[in-house]
């Protein structure tokens, strides 16, 4: 996940708070993060989130986004070779924190194994209900899709270099890259 900057500028005074929360919720639905971090000051708005996009979608869905409510605006990548500050370290610690916690491989795993459990007790207990409710039906086809996305994945040494090969090594999910760690330990 690569982290973004937003500096936006336009009509952003008090009065107008619709506009951020309207951009708040059209970014939620293209980050990765778990947090979208905003500061406003007068006319202007400083975003920060995160995002597995590539960049060229990234810039035509924030482009799409911000041509709603900016005058103007800046998509800028963000590393460590940047420096932001908001006057003091506290505040802009606080605005750099996009994810709540970080997990270790171990915890991560369990989480993993967790989700999936949780995701088949769900499956059963619709399957378990079907019969006495209609809607259920539909649910059914939701917790399956569930099951799939949460099941783990058994990964191919060839499967993951062709990927590589075909969309670079930024592709991988954090599942195949620890796939390619544990082989070459």
């Amino acid at each position: 996940m690569k982290k973004y900057l937003i500096f936006c500028y336009g009509n952003f005074n008090i009065f107008n708070k619709s506009k951020i929360n309207t951009i708040l919720n059209d970014l939620a639905e293209i980050t990765s993060s778990q947090f979208i971090r905003y500061k406003s000051e007068n006319n202007s708005v400083v975003f920060h989130f995160g995002t597995d996009l590539k960049f060229k979608g990234l810039k035509s869905a924030v482009n799409e986004i911000m041509s709603k409510s900016t005058d103007y605006h800046f998509l800028i990548e963000y590393n460590d070779n940047m420096s932001l500050n908001f006057g003091n370290d506290e505040d802009t610690a606080d605005f750099l924190k996009i994810n709540n916690y970080e997990l270790d491989e171990e915890t991560e795993k369990i989480l993993d194994e967790l989700t999936e459990d949780l995701a088949k007790d769900l499956l059963e207990y619709c399957r378990n209900e079907k019969n006495n409710m209609d809607f259920i039906s539909d649910m059914d086809e939701d917790c399956d899709e569930l099951i799939k996305k949460s099941s783990k994945k058994e990964y191919n040494l060839d499967d993951i270099l062709d990927k590589i090969n075909e969309k670079g090594i930024s592709s991988l999910t954090k599942e195949e890259t620890n796939y390619l760690k544990n082989i070459k330990q």
